[in-house]
């Protein structure tokens, strides 16, 4: 059989394999592509945000059983985590608190609110930032 024969005995079926054969390379190689894309993803780009309403705790001396009143007694907290991180976080377990171990001589004080994030979120906001302190 010479080599011209061998190109153009059933030549429509091998230029239809061809066209399937490239086909399947071209889809193949795009799949890869797009899975080292989203290996390479910064992680910033997979992390989400959640709002919680926690209730603020006061921090005070030990020698002080006095209470202390908070206005506001709830501060909105934005966290920022990646999706399990953030599953496993609920407003009960957050820590929120204001450090009212000031001088036992200030009736009242505008202090800073701390939020103590569980492992692998952020804190990204604080509403208010400030809460008013009054010992009772």
């Amino acid at each position: 059989m010479t080599l011209r024969d061998l190109i153009l005995n059933n030549f429509v079926w091998k230029l239809i394999s061809l066209i399937l054969a490239m086909l399947v390379w071209w889809r193949v190689n795009n799949l890869v592509k797009t899975e080292e894309e989203l290996a390479l993803t910064p992680a910033a780009n997979l992390e989400e945000t959640e709002t919680f309403s926690v209730p603020v705790r006061v921090l005070g001396p030990a020698r002080n059983p006095g209470g202390f009143a908070v206005a506001p007694s709830e501060v909105t907290v934005t966290l920022r985590g990646k999706r399990d991180a953030l599953g496993r976080v609920s407003a009960p377990n957050l820590v929120v608190y204001v450090d009212a171990s000031f001088a036992l001589s200030a009736k009242s004080a505008k202090l800073t609110v701390v939020v103590r994030p569980p492992a692998g979120v952020s804190v990204q906001e604080i509403k208010p930032p400030e809460v008013y302190v009054e010992r009772m």
